[in-house]
């Protein structure tokens, strides 16, 4: 039980530390004075900005501000994709951009946008699609010498750069004119597909910092194999009858755990613990009912007053009481 329970368990933070800790997105953003400065805005009717294309809007250029995603409703919902240098702006997208409120105001002033509110779902669809990374430049790298223009992160490589940090210190303003040096470390945003693509680039920059959040995004591709034979697994056990449904699926999870295709920590944050909460309470509550008799004096007052209407009068009603109670 211990060597199961051990692989189990989160790991304690006392055990693990901090050393070899990978800073969260957050961090990073701290890092190079960024808290605060991602801001949601929308196209006002009549906006000159709409039918443009992000590379020919030149938003960095003109206002020192950086689209990062672009936020499209989908089924009341709102998806987030990277916004690239072809990617053009439409009259109902959320456009995504970092950089100071006083740029923002003026582009909006300018521009005919509104400032929107970041829910947080809109978070989540965020971090689910955008990331950052922190890049160094090596000395033979042929960005040295080149100003954030002339390397179009954008266009070569579907990245923005959000800000350089020179001599440890981030460097203030709009850095589009800036000149790389040896030894800057850069903070690039966008897809996370294209940010894991860094690592084969070797010859322009050295990858520093990968954000914790992507192993919560990134699939674990090694264990698809081990996930497929215990569903597999599963599904046979319930076909067959050999144990029952439920200890089939508790089993499938155990196994789960065990061959690491979920990792402990993210199934105990993905639990809602509030419904588990209520869920935990109504039990109770309901046995109490069915003992004491109120389960039988409910169900015969909601038949003796709707039943005469029909079934669906009834199911109606059950729907309502049980919405309000």
């Amino acid at each position: 039980m211990w060597a199961i329970g051990s692989r189990l368990l989160p790991a304690s933070p006392l055990k693990t530390g901090t050393a070899g800790r990978r800073q969260t997105l957050l961090e990073l953003a701290e890092s190079y004075n960024l808290m605060g400065q991602l801001h949601r805005l929308r196209f006002d009717p009549g906006s000159p900005l709409i039918g443009q294309t992000v590379s020919h809007a030149q938003l960095r250029t003109r206002y020192g501000l950086t689209v990062v995603g672009i936020g499209q409703s989908e089924r009341s919902t709102e998806v987030v994709s990277p916004a690239l240098a072809n990617t053009e702006f439409h009259h109902a997208d959320a456009l995504y951009v970092v950089g100071q409120d006083a740029a923002v105001a003026h582009l909006c002033a300018t521009e005919r946008l509104s400032r929107l509110l970041i829910q947080e779902s809109q978070q989540r669809s965020l971090v689910q699609e955008l990331g950052m990374v922190e890049v160094m430049l090596p000395p033979d790298s042929e960005l040295i010498g080149q100003t954030l223009r002339q390397a179009a992160f954008r266009t070569h490589h579907g990245l923005s750069v959000l800000g350089i940090r020179r001599n440890r210190q981030p460097l203030p303003g709009n850095l589009i004119e800036e000149k790389l040096a040896f030894g800057d470390t850069l903070l690039i945003a966008g897809a996370w597909k294209q940010i894991s693509l860094l690592q084969g680039e070797q010859k322009h920059f050295l990858v520093l910092n990968l954000p914790a959040e992507l192993s919560d995004i990134a699939p674990a591709y090694r264990q698809a194999p081990f996930a497929l034979a215990i569903l597999l697994a599963m599904v046979a056990l319930m076909a067959f009858g050999i144990v029952s449904n439920v200890a089939a699926v508790l089993l499938a999870a155990l196994a789960m755990g065990l061959f690491r295709c979920l990792r402990m920590e993210d199934a105990y944050r993905s639990i809602n613990w509030p419904s588990l909460v209520v869920i935990a309470g109504m039990l109770p509550l309901a046995k109490a009912l069915e003992q004491t008799g109120g389960v039988t004096l409910i169900s015969d007052g909601l038949v003796a007053g709707l039943g005469g209407f029909g079934p669906l009068v009834l199911l109606a009603g059950v729907f309502l009481l049980a919405a309000l109670v």
